[in-house]
């Protein structure tokens, strides 16, 4: 039982320093099929699902830059969103700070950076802009 014991506590450390959290209910599209009456999609955008899904790839990548940033400023901590424009070709258009609890403009910046080189992959869907929230928290 201990060797199972230790192999929950190896995979909860680097989970625990940052977390992404749920982004239902803040995905909106930004544009519509034209012609379609009330500006009424057709299509069905990206679920939050599909997006949390492609965010745990890069989460170890974003970690890595956070606790970087922490050996400057042992304080940071926080939630940061971010407002991520999605093209129906899965590429980031766009994305910057929507909101922050961190004042570290430099890492934040470089995250942006990072967030902009993520393909979310070709899908018959409109574009659309998602404000996706971060909590990074220290582990020690």
């Amino acid at each position: 039982m201990k060797r199972a014991t230790d192999l929950k506590r190896l995979f909860l450390i680097p989970i625990a320093c940052f977390i992404l959290c749920d982004c239902s209910g803040n995905l909106t599209t930004h544009s519509a099929e034209p012609g379609s009456p009330n500006g009424i999609n057709r299509f069905t955008p990206r679920s939050a699902e599909e997006i949390q899904l492609i965010f745990q790839r890069y989460k170890s990548a974003i970690t890595q830059m956070y606790h970087r940033a922490r050996r400057e400023d042992p304080t940071l901590k926080g939630k940061v969103v971010f407002e991520i424009a999605i093209e129906p070709s899965g590429a980031v258009s766009a994305c910057k700070v929507s909101s922050s609890e961190m004042n570290a403009p430099d890492l934040l910046e470089k995250i942006a950076a990072k967030i902009e080189k993520i393909n979310f992959g070709v899908k018959d869907v409109p574009a659309m802009t998602i404000n996706f929230p971060f909590e990074f928290i220290p582990t020690d």
